[in-house]
């Protein structure tokens, strides 16, 4: 990612602020229509989910900078994804839910400058929450 996405991520999550009780929601909401069989998966830890959600967006947008915060996020979230069962193919409807979530919630602010730069955020999101879950795996399989 370059400055000019990361400072439009960052620019853009600063607008979700006021509508972050409705977020979570939503998300959800475009998940089980993308793909029914992945929303079951997170079904069980919707509580625990929904306070993290926003929480894991805001430090997304802000460890863009600092990648070591980028780290620890998708380091916490390799593993509880695989403890939910969470398959790599999975991670493509995930993505697609949150754009979806984000388009609607920033509407025209929406562009697909903006739209570029959170896909880029997301794909790095899930590069690295993938490699750790991984490694995780991969230090149990022994």
């Amino acid at each position: 990612m370059d400055s000019e996405q990361i400072e439009l991520v960052q620019k853009s999550f600063a607008r979700l602020h006021p509508i972050a009780h409705t977020m979570d929601d939503i998300f959800y909401i475009r998940l089980r229509e993308l793909d029914p069989k992945l929303y079951p998966l997170f079904k069980g830890f919707m509580g625990t989910q929904n306070a993290h959600f926003m929480h894991i967006l805001r430090m997304l947008a802000t460890g863009l900078v600092r990648p070591e915060m980028t780290v620890v996020i998708t380091d916490q979230l390799g593993r509880r994804h695989l403890g939910y069962g969470m398959q790599d193919e999975q991670y493509q409807a995930l993505c697609k839910a949150l754009v979806r979530t984000l388009a609607q919630e920033l509407g025209d602010e929406f562009t697909p400058e903006v739209q570029a730069a959170w896909s880029a955020a997301f794909d790095l999101l899930v590069k690295l929450t993938k490699e750790a879950a991984s490694k995780v795996a991969l230090a149990y399989s022994h």
